[in-house]
């Protein structure tokens, strides 16, 4: 028993001196193929010049409890995030650019990292005493090692939020992902609505104001216009029943003598007149009008007068 336990201690021993043996050896040639090869030289330099902008979290998480019901019911995920960034702009304005940042440099890095040829420089083998494929194996290797991991190019928001009975029968609780882009732009557009009303001066504010007033008059006036045309076509339809009922009077009053109702007959037939006078007068103003000679509110007036 005592003698396998040696012999199992003994090749322990012998493995663990081996493994360092030839961890010193592979340390050794890695050493060698930096000090010697180009591809290794033109990735250190390219990772030398891309720098990120170092981000602690790419996540924030955030606990709210409320008091009410209806609190709770009433979140909103996404107007509570552009709330908080209005209240500390330059700091969210400094967070959303290091990410654009991060995403623009890293794409770039990327690029040319992929641009770079994985290949050995056969002419440094004349110089070194390494075989190719031995020299290519740790190439290779340190080209996968050496690409820079991503940084952080997007920060996710969370907030978790519940209610609790006073009783504590009852418990709710619910989740907000709202999207940080979103919600900056969100916030960045009141924050320049506000600016544009507060920077607008006097004088174009009443501008604004002589301009709205004015749209309200056009308005106004397209208003009348349609209510003219409108009661121009009941007068038309109305000339047109006049004439009907007037082809009917004197054709059923042919050949008859009138009686004492002649007087209402004769005023009947005044009116059928008059209004048919009206609607030729309110024709004639309509061509003018039309036709330029005069303006819109002296057709306005002249058509008040007529009806």
């Amino acid at each position: 028993m005592e003698g396998e336990l040696v012999i199992f201690i003994s090749v322990g021993i012998v493995g663990i001196v081996l493994f360092a043996i030839a961890k010193i050896f592979f340390d050794r040639q890695r050493e060698f193929v930096k000090e010697n090869s180009n591809l290794y030289r033109r990735i250190v330099e390219l990772n030398d010049l891309y720098q990120f902008i170092n981000l602690k979290k790419d996540k924030l998480t955030y606990s709210l409890r409320f008091d009410a019901k209806r609190k709770f019911d009433n979140f909103n995920g996404e107007k509570h995030l552009t709330q908080m960034i209005l209240e500390d702009y330059d700091f969210y304005l400094k967070l959303y650019d290091s990410l654009q940042y991060n995403r623009k440099i890293y794409r770039e890095y990327l690029e040319k990292y992929k641009a770079i040829e994985i290949y050995t420089d056969k002419e440094v083998l004349y110089n070194v005493k390494m075989g190719y494929k031995l020299f290519n194996f740790h190439e290779k290797s340190l080209y996968k090692k050496m690409k820079k991991s991503s940084p952080i190019m997007e920060i996710k928001y969370e907030f978790q939020y519940s209610y609790t009975t006073p009783s504590g029968r009852y418990h709710y609780s619910a989740v907000s992902n709202p999207s940080f882009e979103k919600c900056f732009f969100e916030a960045q557009s009141i924050k320049d609505k506000k600016k544009r009303n507060e920077t607008l001066s006097t004088e174009d504010k009443l501008k604004y104001k002589q301009l709205i007033a004015k749209e309200e008059k056009i308005k106004q006036k397209e208003v009348e216009l349609k209510e003219s045309i409108k009661r121009v076509n009941n007068l038309e339809k109305k000339e047109e029943e006049l004439k009907e009922k007037e082809a009917e009077f004197i054709e059923a009053t042919k050949g008859h003598i009138y009686s004492s109702n002649a007087n209402v007959v004769m005023e009947s037939s005044e009116n059928v007149q008059k209004e048919g006078d009206t609607w030729q007068k309110l024709k004639a103003l309509k061509q003018a009008y039309d036709n330029g000679e005069i303006s819109y509110e002296e057709y306005n007036e002249k058509r008040k007068e007529l009806l």
